[in-house]
């Protein structure tokens, strides 16, 4: 099977490579239409598109290969094709997908370069701005000589010459210098305390001068650093220049030993290990200190400054330290999360720990729950609660954040978890791993394991390190399901977060071949769901209905996806949607007073979802699709209202707030068919219909006729069936591009906004089907294309751009061209009326 794959790529790239394009476009669209070939085909649709010169066709294919991967290639690909800000937000995507990935950093920054390049001045100083930032974040650490070699003209341009960075590799010192050719060969000089030393470049690299920059010499440092004390501050300079990550505090090759404990097990210390983030850490310290009569446990408040530099928040702490609030210890040097926190754990050493981030909220006893689920089961390692922020244990859905709660919030769920999940049996599950933002660490387990790992790199995944650890030593970890803890995230890091992740990540991988699919099996059986429901409806019946539904409506919108129900509840007068997700399942998800969900399997849970909305005042629901409506029927013959009609859009706001322009008149039923003019370079059309509207024969004859015609239209398939059609597969001129259904949210936002479309195809006048199309021209200036028999009810509906009837689906094939189109389309070209 393999030896097949290998010769069909083969194939396919000695075909482009001769320019051979027709044939190479003859083989891919029939590995579209094969299940086994189909996802390489797609890639290699888009490669064909860019040496074919017709971007249209790579735009089409990778769309939709960038909807079901995290890699970033689909999306590098299409970034080729597009100019100026476009261009820039899918370079940017890609570096958020790979930001380990030095080609991909590289693309960005030259992005960034010519972004800057076309603004005005206070933009051009943002993007230089991002971009000497984006320099100095990966200056320290460097992969290797080769990518500091690929990175060099970049950190010529943004940081000047000299410049260079060094950083700790276990007991080695890593470091590179960057410098005119014609300069002296440097001197690393290394000053630790009283003590001084020399070394020489380990490795020398000549880079040729390029039209913008000189002639430069890249120089490499490594060198073994035996007998250093930690914490030591070393500083490294290269004839004379401070290089980034100097001073560097010099941290053990191993986890902190901590001993065991001889006091009682009961003697718990938050740790709270602060950097930046004044309001965030002073609220959360009070938090703390408000709770501190609430609780039987006993526990001191420790906090260590990381040398802050905001000099606001260090008074503030030893206002608080001064009064005999808190136990405060500074930190000369900035050591990064990881040391601040092993620092802070030998000031615990022999106590039960709570690591507590400074951007959290507690309430109520939440030590004693936290403690007491600690010590209800033999060889617990750690305890993390849930929270709108808390990876596994967040409240939406595992690894799904939720915006920050306010204090009021918190004291509402915290509550309703205390009493919902209060129950033997019922306080806490075993999960996979903990999360930092609020861990309760055991002390045996401490005195077991040690502290955090200092080798990974600063500021996320070192808590699985460390509960991977535990595992490997029998010990397992609980979800206390009745306390919640708020959690902003990333308040100190930024969006830095999501390089530090992905470069611990690849250690742990490393340390923990098995622990990735561990994580994913208890993200797929999800043992804190039961929890998490239980906790919201004991929260939305012990509140005000006004505070749940303030339209005060009883019968309530039915939606194909979750993604669709999430986006009508954007609209000021939609509290709360249902929406169908999966063939026996239906979830419930609102707005107000913050986003919550709750799913149903059915029939076995319906009388839940019966109670559950009787409790909202719901008497009905309202099927945006002729599909839902017989589905519904059939389920829950109860709810079901009368027949869908797109009057449901306009009386129930299932859509944001789009009422139509003036600006442009929509078309009456009388209008003569307008013109429709497609570019010459290739034209994308998305396409909204149900899925009994996909399959209809004049779609297929369409895609049929784009094909025999060679035609450089595309048709993207906002919402398409469980199977496409093999018809519109192997035209190779209709792909699928479910925007209006996934919910990966910053891909779609970026195809949402960024995506070159020409205009929207209208198969069908159904509210979801209308809702999709509003939707996608929220951003997009786009007219809709809708075939004669439709356009009088999609008129009164039309969005600004107006609507432009078509005798029938197959004039798309028959359009005139544009003589002089450009290279790359504009967002809203294509499409004349």
């Amino acid at each position: 099977m393999q030896e097949t794959f290998d010769h069909f790529h083969r194939h396919v790239e000695a075909l482009i490579g001769k320019r051979d394009y027709a044939a190479a476009l003859a083989c891919l669209t029939g590995g579209l239409s094969d299940h086994r070939t189909h996802h390489d085909a797609l890639l290699w649709l888009g490669v064909l598109g860019l040496h074919a010169q017709r971007p249209a066709l790579a735009q089409a294919a990778l769309s939709e290969r960038l909807l079901s991967e995290p890699k970033a290639q689909a999306v590098s690909l299409i970034a080729r094709t597009l100019t100026g800000s476009a261009a820039h937000a899918y370079w940017q995507e890609a570096y958020r997908s790979e930001p380990t990935n030095t080609l991909t950093l590289t693309a960005y920054l030259t992005s960034l370069q010519h972004n800057a390049a076309e603004q005005g001045q206070s933009g051009k100083q943002r993007s230089q701005q991002q971009y000497q930032q984006l320099l100095k974040r990966h200056a320290t650490p460097v992969a290797d000589v080769q990518a500091a070699a690929t990175l060099a003209p970049f950190f010529a341009h943004g940081l000047g010459l000299p410049c260079g960075g060094v950083w700790q590799h276990g007991n080695r010192l890593k470091g590179w210098y960057l410098a005119h050719s014609d300069s002296a060969a440097p001197t690393f000089t290394l000053n630790a305390g009283n003590q001084r030393a020399t070394v020489a470049p380990a490795l020398t690299s000549q880079l040729a001068a390029t039209p913008d920059l000189p002639a430069m010499r890249l120089y490499w440092l490594d060198s073994a650093l035996k007998g250093m004390a930690e914490g030591t501050p070393l500083q490294v300079e290269a004839n004379g220049t401070a290089l980034l990550g100097s001073p560097l505090n010099w941290q053990p090759t191993a986890p902190l030993t901590l001993p065991a404990s001889k006091r009682s097990s009961h003697r718990v210390v938050v740790l709270v290990p602060v950097y930046k983030g004044h309001a965030e850490t002073i609220a959360c310290i009070e938090s703390v200190l408000a709770s501190q009569a609430e609780n039987t446990t006993p526990f001191r408040l420790v906090v260590v400054n990381d040398a802050s530099p905001d000099s606001e928040l260090v008074n503030a702490l030893q206002q608080l330290a001064t009064n005999g609030h808190i136990e405060l210890h500074h930190q000369a040097h900035n050591q990064g999360f990881i040391g601040t926190v092993n620092n802070g754990l030998r000031q615990c050493a022999g106590n039960n720990v709570i690591l507590l981030n400074a951007d959290t909220l507690v309430h109520g006893n939440w030590v004693d729950r936290l403690h007491t689920a600690a010590y209800r089961h033999p060889n617990v390692a750690s305890v993390t609660p849930l929270s709108n922020n808390g990876e596994l244990m967040s409240l939406l859905a595992p690894c799904e954040p939720a915006a920050a709660l306010t204090p009021a919030q918190l004291a509402q769920l915290d509550n309703a978890a205390a009493k919902a999940n209060g129950h033997a049996g019922e306080q806490d599950v075993e999960i996979d791993t903990g999360c930092g933002f609020c861990l309760y660490l055991r002390s045996d387990a401490l005195a077991e394991q040690g502290g955090l790992d200092p080798t990974l790199t600063r500021g996320y995944g070192e808590e699985s390190d460390w509960c991977y650890r535990a595992h490997r030593h029998g010990r397992h970890h609980r979800g206390a399901l009745d306390v919640v803890v708020a959690h902003q995230g990333g308040v100190s890091f930024g969006d830095e977060k999501r390089l530090r992740v992905k470069q611990n990540l690849a250690v742990l991988e490393q340390r923990y071949p098995h622990a990735e699919q561990r994580f994913n099996a208890c993200l797929t059986t999800d043992p804190m769901q039961q929890g998490r429901y239980r906790l919201i409806r004991q929260w939305l019946r012990n509140q005000p209905l006004a505070t749940f539904r303030p339209n005060g409506l009883t019968s309530v919108p039915l939606w194909p996806s979750v993604a669709q129900a999430e986006r009508s509840l954007r609209a000021p007068s939609s509290d709360i949607a249902l929406a169908r997700s999966g063939q026996r399942q239906l979830t419930l998800c609102g707005s107000q007073p913050h986003a919550w969900r709750l799913a149903y399997r059915l029939p076995e849970q319906r009388t839940d979802l019966a109670a559950d909305l009787h409790a909202l005042g719901v008497t009905s629901a309202m099927p945006t699709t002729y599909a839902l409506s017989h589905w519904l029927t059939a389920t829950l013959p109860a709810m079901a209202q009368a027949p869908v009609t797109a009057t449901l859009l306009a009386n129930h706001a299932l859509v944001t707030n789009h009422a139509p322009s003036t600006k442009h008149a929509p078309a009456t039923a009388n209008q003569a068919q307008a013109n429709v003019v497609l570019p010459s370079h290739g034209a994308l059309i998305a396409v909204a219909g149900q899925s009994e509207s996909l399959q209809q024969p004049a779609l297929a004859e369409l895609a049929n006729a784009l094909s025999k015609q060679q035609q450089a239209t595309y048709l993207l398939l906002l919402n398409p069936p469980g199977q496409m059609a093999s018809a519109l597969v192997s035209s190779g001129h209709v792909f699928s591009l479910p925007l209006a259904t996934s919910r990966w949210k910053e891909r779609v936002a970026l195809c949402h906004a960024h995506l070159p479309l020409s205009a929207v195809l209208l198969l069908d006048t159904q509210p979801a089907t209308l809702a999709d199309a509003h939707w996608l021209t929220e951003q997009q200036p786009l007219p809709w294309l809708v075939p004669e028999h439709l356009a009088t009810e999609a008129t009164w509906l039309a969005n600004p751009e107006g609507v432009i009837r078509l005798t029938s689906l197959l004039s798309l094939a028959t359009r005139p061209r544009q003589p002089n189109a450009r290279t790359a389309p504009s967002k809203a070209s294509g499409i004349q009326a």
